[in-house]
């Protein structure tokens, strides 16, 4: 699908800032020429008319086209120290023409119409493409016709000089007017403000250690090889830390250094002739950039790979969370049921009160109260439930162990009272704290859980049991261990249990544990099984008390996920619970 046409006014903002940007562009170009050379070390106007091209449909090149053409004859007639034939400024305005045309048709040709550069491909075929290969074909076209008219007498020497002078540019000056466009110069459309500080401290580093090494006169440098390696740190830094749009940045910033000490005759640049120094020098750039950017797009590449696996991870584990709670909706509609069967029937009490016309109407005030209690506790059920099926991403919060697991116990209450299966957990007296996502460290206890009820079903006799124990771990750890009673495991199934689609159960995923256990590797921790010495199976659950392989932008420490305070010993699913819980119920 094509995009629709740029509106009137954007096209014509665009032919402004091409054309405004083409005249900074040739005017700076025209001030690096060094004499006795002929050609400027880098020639800057031609990026942004390639980078206009690239932005624009076909249809209205022949309006960039038109716009440059009186800015190029201006500067050259007022800029250059020469006065220059008709023909050769004919022949410049064409060259540049032909070449960013000639780069644009191809690159829309293989990339479409957004020019991607974070993918390994896509900067490669920049490079290949835009910057070698129509330079390479521009620039004979003008080799040849300088060498026809007299303007040139050696023809590989003034291609070569065109060449070198138009492929750093367009690698350093393109990517940066597109990516700033598509509002991802550096990397990300939202930016926070700290990488901005990040950056201005990359670029203060960057210019304070290229000065020195590009400045420095010839009786100083013992070492040129090893001094200029020195800012390649901080250019490895920009391209990792901020792709290809940083480290265009970074590059130009450390050719503004190494052209103005060129053009001062100081530094590794100014040992030898006019003609040799800027080849020198544009080699240098060149050989310095291209693998650099190369690098940047495979790591932005890297980075959305990990991107789409996270994406595609977490949707796979709501789609089990849907599933698991599917398989709960019978137990959870009992659970709902109740306080509302309670309301109503609360709610007539009050209204055969209100009937009878008693003058003591107190105990209305204790109906309204029950009431109360009784909207609270459905809203909690339906509020995990709505957690549990929300698709948001993981939020790292501070989060209580006890809490959680308490949530999950009564989230199934009524399934584990269904199956008579016996849950013993009693909370730490000095509550256990960790950082984790509170709805995906659910969703780990719901799949071990259940998988501990299933076990125990299949099981033919013995105990039906799950005890859940909360402990302090080695490192600054929190352990959390849930043995069943079950028909346990193997030594060699300890490991298999984990494996995607390896399950017992006739309508099981076998997506339950593995989902757990990538939800628990990425909040830092580890998640293991062991099979009990007389029956059953423990599932070993550790997360770290501080974050550790989780992004820490999204951290919230100073807010504690809502939940339910259990008292200090619980023993949900057992006879005299099931009879406290009715009687409660009765005296509400």
């Amino acid at each position: 699908m094509e995009k629709a046409p740029p509106s009137p006014r954007r096209l014509a903002t665009t032919i402004l800032l091409v054309a405004l940007g083409y005249y900074a562009g040739a005017v700076v170009g025209v001030a690096l020429r060094f004499p006795p050379t002929g050609v400027s070390s880098v020639w800057p106007a031609t990026p942004v008319l390639l980078a206009g091209l690239l932005l624009t449909p076909p249809a209205t090149w022949w309006l960039l086209v038109l716009a440059v053409m009186p800015v190029h004859f201006h500067v050259m007639t007022v800029f250059y120290p020469d006065k220059l034939p008709i023909a050769v400024l004919v022949v410049q305005l064409g060259t540049n023409v032909l070449q960013a045309v000639l780069a644009a048709a191809v690159m829309r040709r293989i990339s479409g119409e957004t020019q991607r550069f974070d993918t390994l491909r896509g900067m490669g075929s920049f490079i290949l493409v835009a910057a070698l290969g129509a330079s390479a074909v521009g620039c004979i076209v003008a080799a040849v016709v300088y060498l026809q008219i007299g303007w040139a007498t050696d023809f590989w020497d003034t291609w070569r000089h065109r060449v070198l002078c138009n492929v750093f540019a367009i690698l350093a000056i393109t990517p940066v007017i597109l990516l700033t466009a598509g509002g991802e110069l550096l990397g990300q459309a939202r930016l926070r403000r700290h990488r901005h500080l990040e950056l201005a401290i990359l670029s203060a580093v960057l210019v304070a250690s290229s000065i020195p090494v590009f400045t420095m006169h010839a009786e100083a440098r013992t070492i040129v090889s090893v001094l200029l390696l020195v800012p390649l740190p901080c250019l490895l830094w920009a391209a990792v830390r901020f792709g290809p749009g940083g480290l265009c940045i970074a590059l130009s910033q450390v050719a503004t250094v190494t052209l103005i000490s060129a053009y001062v005759r100081a530094g590794p640049f100014a040992d030898q002739s006019a003609e040799e120094n800027v080849l020198s020098l544009q080699v240098f750039l060149i050989a310095t950039s291209i693998p650099l950017l190369l690098l940047a797009a495979l790591v932005q590449e890297q980075l959305r790979a990990e991107e789409k696996e996270r994406q595609q991870r977490d949707a796979l584990a709501h789609a089990q969370r849907v599933i698991a709670l599917g398989e709960l909706a019978i137990s959870l509609a009992h659970e709902i049921n109740q306080p509302l069967l309670s309301i109503a029937m609360n709610a007539g009490a009050a209204e055969r009160l209100l009937h009878r016309r008693r003058r003591d109407v107190s105990p209305l005030g204790e109906i309204m109260k029950d009431i109360t209690k009784d909207v609270e506790r459905a809203t909690r059920i339906v509020s995990r439930l709505r957690a549990h099926f929300r698709k948001e991403s993981a939020t790292l919060v501070r989060v209580r162990m006890d809490t959680v697991i308490g949530n999950v116990l009564q989230l199934m209450q009524s399934d584990l009272r269904q199956r008579r299966i016996a849950v013993h957990f009693a909370p730490r007296p000095v509550p256990a704290w960790v950082y984790a996502d509170p709805v995906q460290l659910e969703q780990v206890f719901v799949n071990v859980i259940m998988n501990a009820c299933d076990a125990i079903a299949a099981a033919s006799n013995g105990s039906r049991a799950i005890t859940i124990e909360v402990m302090e771990a080695p490192d600054a750890r929190v352990a959390v261990a849930v043995r069943d009673s079950g028909i346990g495991i193997g030594q060699k199934d300890a490991e298999r249990i984990f494996e995607p689609f390896v399950t017992s159960k006739r309508q099981g995923l076998g997506m339950g544990l593995a989902i757990s256990r990538s939800i628990i590797r990425a909040h830092g921790g580890r998640m293991w099984a062991t099979p009990n010495g007389d029956s059953g199976a423990t599932i070993r659950i550790e997360l770290p008390k501080e974050p550790t392989l989780v992004d820490r932008q999204t951290r919230e420490e100073s807010r504690t996920p809502r939940g339910v305070t259990l008292p200090p010993s619980v023993r949900i699913g057992s006879l005299d619970g099931i009879a406290a819980r009715e009687a409660a119920s009765r005296a509400h």
